[in-house]
């Protein structure tokens, strides 16, 4: 069996199981968001935004909310240089 990086893939695969079994998408999210952030570019923030607000649901249904404010302060300073990553937090209100 081949192991794939291909974020659609995942993406996809992070889509049918976010409902059934939202702890088993916490990790792989993480990854897609670090990997969103490789390249610096509008597109990709806007993409790790919105991963990030499916972060944040499932760690809230899984009684872990209180995760997410902590990931969101290592991304804020793994990130300060980043004027317009920063700008999209902001405009979602992370």
């Amino acid at each position: 069996m081949r192991l794939t990086t291909d974020p659609t893939l995942w993406t996809s695969l992070v889509a049918a199981r976010e409902k059934k079994d939202p702890a088993s998408v916490v990790p792989v999210l993480l990854i897609l968001i670090d990997g969103d952030l490789t390249v610096s570019n509008q597109r990709n923030y806007k993409v790790a935004v919105k991963r990030l607000k499916q972060l944040k649901k499932a760690l809230v249904a899984t009684g872990h909310g209180e995760d997410f404010a902590g990931i969101v302060a290592d991304l804020r300073e793994a990130n300060r240089r980043r004027p317009r990553f920063l700008d999209e937090l902001d405009r979602v209100g992370f």
